[in-house]
């Protein structure tokens, strides 16, 4: 399941990109963000860990990606907060009134090419 997981981030992350540079910011948020919740997934299937549940719940994996991944294992060191930051960003482009603006659009993505790319590389290209 890594490799699906991890083309999955890699699509998301693609149409964030379209999503940005077409001026669509909430798409963007939204996409990026699961590019990074799919890419966290995949790095942790690679050390065979995975949730109890069918269900990835969100708050599981933020928390297990920076156990194990950050701080145990000290693979992902810089990405401490990014997975909590970015749901913020995509909650507030999928519930809220206030639109994500471009500023907040264009962090979320960097954060999601830095995500996705740093997994690709620890997976080797996988």
């Amino acid at each position: 399941m890594t490799i699906e997981f991890l083309a999955k981030a890699k699509e998301n992350l693609k149409i964030a990109e379209i999503a940005f540079t077409e001026n669509c910011y909430n798409a963007c948020a939204n996409r990026s963000y699961y590019s990074m919740f799919q890419a966290a997934v995949a790095a942790l299937e690679s050390i065979r860990i995975t949730p109890k549940t069918d269900i990835i719940e969100h708050g599981w994996l933020q928390a297990t990606f920076a156990r194990e991944l950050i701080h145990r294992r000290k693979i992902y060191t810089g990405f401490e907060n990014h997975l909590l930051q970015a749901q913020e960003i995509r909650n507030l482009a999928d519930y809220s009134k206030m639109p994500v603006n471009e500023r907040k659009a264009s962090r979320i993505l960097r954060w999601a090419r830095e995500y996705v790319d740093a997994v690709r590389k620890e997976l080797k290209d996988l």
